[in-house]
């Protein structure tokens, strides 16, 4: 979202340094003084006022089309790079979120990794081929089940994060009960509802 802002905003002429990002969703002191904003190139907290730093420092990690994206090497890197995706499936987001909350440390692995899957952090291509894939989330639903098995046959590498994907997590608890009988209880038109009778780890789908 944040990429797709900056890039409606210099289209619009506003200059880059005059576009201001904020970055407090990284800071665990709530004013600027933990040193959790960084970025490669500098370390913007405390010197950032509140977590707010110019789109002309950051713009490593939020360039626009016009500029190389942080996210996207060049094509001689990619050559060499594993291409990376990560997916979800039924869940609350938190594993993603975990990736993104690694700050810097994400930021170097996106130096060594192609990363070509990973909707949360804007990057869409859902059927595109990978070495790794990380899974978040469990199958509760028939599309679900569909896109897994895709998913399987476009990576090399599966890993399954988190406790849904492992364990099929708190969805699962309709595993004990009568699905049907459940959804009928609190959805006036449960014929609307298309999921499975059980939810399921991502090792019991491929």
């Amino acid at each position: 979202m944040m990429r797709a802002a900056i890039h409606e905003l210099t289209q619009r002429g506003v200059a880059e340094p005059a576009i201001w990002m904020s970055m407090e969703r990284n800071m665990q002191c709530g004013v600027g003084h933990c040193g959790h904003i960084r970025f490669p190139a500098s370390v913007l907290c405390p010197t950032a006022r509140w977590g707010l730093a110019s789109f002309a420092v950051t713009d490593p990690c939020f360039a626009t089309p016009r500029s190389r994206s942080y996210w996207e090497p060049e094509d001689s890197e990619m050559e060499t790079k594993p291409r990376v995706a990560i997916h979800k499936f039924s869940s609350c987001d938190g594993c993603q979120l975990a990736f993104l909350n690694a700050g810097e440390a994400l930021l170097t692995l996106l130096e060594r990794v192609d990363m070509v899957h990973f909707a949360e952090a804007g990057i869409v291509d859902p059927d595109a081929k990978v070495d790794i894939a990380f899974i978040e989330g469990s199958i509760s639903t028939p599309d679900e089940q569909e896109r897994i098995q895709r998913i399987r046959e476009n990576t090399r590498i599966l890993v399954a994060i988190g406790a849904c994907a492992t364990a099929g997590g708190l969805q699962s608890l309709r595993n004990l009960a009568n699905a049907p009988e459940w959804i009928g209880a609190v959805y006036a038109h449960p014929e609307y509802i298309h999921s499975l009778d059980t939810a399921t780890p991502i090792s019991r789908n491929v």
